[in-house]
């Protein structure tokens, strides 16, 4: 058997104790079982019935993950809470403006009036000048073609002329074949 690391010899033992460890070691069992029954008795008792699943009704018996568990709902109910009452008053407070900018009476109205006013007399003006400028481009396009027309009557009739002079030319320098 190795030594472990202890240098001191094993001691001999004698018949006498190798007789009371192997009685021991017999009785083991029947200990082990009575210690067993012991605390089965113990844990056997009733005990208080919990507040809650998986919840004992003294916090202090509570372990780590149902503590931890427990803080965490308590963190996220005071943050739900939080935030309700920030959306609460922030709902409040824009209802109010709102009242107030409807039912108030500001000295600046008769300037959105007068903007209106401005506005449409501008607009009136466009559509007038529009209609004006509609009826001028109406005018010169009809000028360009009565003139247009009167170029075209002359030209029609100065290639008239042209034609039949070019034609009369032509028939009086015909050279004759007799010479």
């Amino acid at each position: 058997m190795p030594n472990n690391g202890n240098n001191q010899p094993k001691k001999p033992v004698d018949e006498a104790m190798k007789q009371r460890i192997a009685e021991a070691v017999a009785s083991l069992p029947h200990v082990l079982e009575e210690e067993m029954k012991q605390k089965v008795a113990v844990h056997l008792t009733p005990t208080p019935a919990p507040v809650q699943k998986g919840w004992t009704a003294d916090p202090i018996h509570l372990t780590a993950w149902q503590r931890e568990r427990k803080r965490r709902r308590w963190l996220w109910i005071g943050v739900g809470v939080l935030t309700s009452v920030v959306f609460g008053m922030w709902l409040w407070t824009a209802q109010a403006t709102l009242y107030d900018i409807r039912h108030t009476k500001s000295e600046e109205s008769h300037l959105v009036k007068d903007a209106k006013q401005d506005l449409s007399a501008i607009l009136k003006e466009f559509s007038t000048n529009e209609k004006q400028a509609a009826k001028d481009a109406l005018k010169e396009s009809l000028a360009k073609e009565q003139a247009g027309a009167q170029v075209k009557a002359a030209l029609l009739a100065a290639l008239a002329t042209t034609t039949t002079t070019s034609t009369v030319a032509s028939t009086t320098t015909t050279p004759s074949e007799d010479n």
